[in-house]
């Protein structure tokens, strides 16, 4: 069991990943329209990639990395390599990680969460104190949260969130949505964060996993999720600002292949980016 373990393990990961992916595909609700939608390349059901396997003298698993390999590209992140590369865990856990699409009720926890995960940070800008709550008084339809079950749980709880706003810069309906749904605090808070985005990088993405995840893996499945729904609306880039004193969140970002791009003029918020 202990060897086949990893295997089974990473199968699992993917296979749920690209569950969470399709479910969100299959529930309409697929955000700001793109004329021309960003699809992933090569998967084993491209033109003639199936076709040199149908003599048998091949077997499917051997096919560019195997059929893990081959399930990752069947979500369109083609520059995401990087968030497939995660480390087994040592010893073998019963704990369940599911992604889902946000619901309302779910509001609550993440606000929770947002303001736990800052609480090591002595001095937030004023901007990000209340970023995710203003972002959720859009309704976002780019928006997944992590449940964890333990064994003897009765219910799963929310252990983490990302939500995006996509191409923000380059949608004049994203603009006068925000224009028309926020108060005046929130659209200067979301005003303030969007001077960081940048050609390249213009849609804006929130995220964050409680400490208490060890299973490093799921930041990355997540962060996949909500990448590959942005990349389904035609982008494929995306910032965040991130308060430049809270090292923790800084580093949880760096894992997750962002870089940083720029700060403000005070130097109190860093905006990060990344292309996939």
């Amino acid at each position: 069991m202990y060897e086949l373990y990893p295997y089974v393990w990473e199968m699992r990961a993917v296979i749920s990943t690209l569950n969470s992916y399709i479910k969100w595909l299959g529930g309409g609700t697929s955000g700001h329209s793109s004329d021309s939608p960003a699809i992933g390349n090569y998967t084993w059901f491209s033109k003639g990639w199936k076709e040199s396997f149908m003599s048998g003298e091949q077997e499917p698993w051997v096919f560019r990395g195997g059929l893990t390999a081959d399930l990752q590209r069947l979500i369109p992140v083609d520059g995401g390599s990087d968030l497939f590369v995660y480390k087994v865990p040592q010893v073998v856990s019963s704990t369940i990680y599911t992604i889902r699409e946000y619901i309302d009720i779910d509001k609550d926890q993440i606000t929770d969460l947002s303001q736990f995960t800052r609480s090591s940070s002595e001095s937030s800008p004023d901007h990000l104190e209340r970023l995710v709550e203003c972002i959720l008084r859009l309704n976002p339809k780019l928006c997944f949260v992590v449940e964890e079950k333990n064994e003897g749980d009765d219910k799963p709880h929310l252990a983490g969130y990302a939500i995006a706003i996509a191409n923000i810069l380059n949608h004049s309906s994203a603009v006068e949505e925000v224009e028309n749904d926020l108060e005046p605090w929130a659209r200067d808070i979301l005003k303030c964060c969007i001077a960081g985005a940048k050609p390249h990088h213009p849609s804006i993405i929130v995220s964050a996993i409680h400490p208490s995840v060890t299973d490093q893996s799921v930041s990355k499945r997540l962060i996949i999720c909500l990448l590959a729904a942005l990349r389904s609306n035609g982008s494929c880039g995306v910032f965040t600002p991130v308060c430049a004193s809270n090292t923790q969140q800084l580093d949880s970002y760096v894992k997750l292949g962002f870089v940083e791009m720029s700060r403000d003029e005070a130097g109190q918020t860093a905006y990060l980016g990344r292309v996939f």
